[in-house]
């Protein structure tokens, strides 16, 4: 190969090399696409909240269908006897799509006695075994009254459920937001 040939093929490859920097590192500003910006009207996003207060709670006895005044503390049931727990479960909230249920939760209450108690929840005069409540929509404050009745089986026989307890310090009342559809 002469000396001209091999400038000639070597000017190529330099050139080349050359053109492989410019297209990997863009052009370094010589090659540009047009572009804008403005700024966006956006605001301040805010989230809502969830409350629950309990009021006016009082224990009765319901029996006999005249409320009697009940102190868990001190009074004793027999088979057959229903003692209602009552109050206002005031609800408040607020924010876009917000819907709660409101639920009374026994699942830590304790003793020998429990397996002889049924327990239905009341609210707005719609009785539910499950002791859940669908308030819908939560906007500001509402008072929902609310009854907890504790039922002892009439059934029972043999002595069982005799001389025995169920602690009720364990006993909430929960509001839970539902799930967005």
């Amino acid at each position: 190969m002469d000396w001209g040939t091999r400038m000639n093929t070597i000017a190529k490859g330099a050139i080349a090399a050359g053109a492989a920097v410019v297209l990997l590192t863009g052009g370094l500003g010589s090659y540009a696409l047009w572009s804008d910006q403005a700024q966006v009207a956006g605001g301040t996003i805010r989230s809502g909240y969830l409350a629950l207060s309990v009021q006016e709670a009082t224990w009765s006895d319901v029996t006999t269908g005249i409320p009697a005044p009940f102190d868990p503390a001190t009074d004793q049931i027999v088979p057959g006897d229903v003692i209602r727990y009552t109050a206002n479960a005031v609800v408040d909230g607020a924010g876009k799509n917000l819907e709660a249920t409101l639920l009374a939760d026994t699942a830590d209450l304790s003793g020998d006695l429990l397996p002889y108690l049924d327990v239905t929840m009341t609210v707005d005069s719609i009785t539910t075994s499950d002791l859940s409540y669908d308030l819908g929509t939560v906007d500001g404050a509402e008072a929902y009254p609310i009854q907890l009745d504790f039922s002892f089986d009439a059934g029972t026989s043999f002595n069982e459920g005799m001389d025995a307890a169920v602690n009720l310090d364990d006993f909430e009342l929960t509001l839970v937001q539902n799930p967005n559809p």
